[in-house]
């Protein structure tokens, strides 16, 4: 309830979430790269490995994501990696209805 422990914890907070922002633009390279030809675990089938991967992409931006407090998320500095992380968890979710 102290004001300078809530500084300090915001201010690590905002490094962490910055680093998230890094991971999620490699995570949203990653899928340019091998969406045509995505990396299959061994004795998968094509469509089911697709699947998997694509899960697997989503699971690595989602989880951090959870772990981040509500109201922290509604400040103004977050909406630009916010929007990108709506518009890659779509984008991966499009992706495995294709594969359907």
């Amino acid at each position: 309830h102290r004001e300078n422990l809530k500084q300090n914890l915001d201010l690590k907070y905002g490094i962490l979430f910055t680093n998230y922002t890094i991971q999620m633009t490699g995570i949203e390279e990653q899928y340019q790269k091998f969406k045509q030809s995505p990396p299959i675990v061994r004795n998968l089938p094509t469509v089911s490995g697709s699947i998997t991967w694509s899960r697997h992409l989503f699971h690595r931006i989602s989880v951090p994501m959870e772990q981040f407090p509500a109201q922290q998320l509604k400040h103004q500095t977050y909406k630009k990696p916010l929007k990108q992380y709506n518009k890659i968890g779509y984008t991966l979710f499009s992706y495995e209805y294709l594969w359907r």
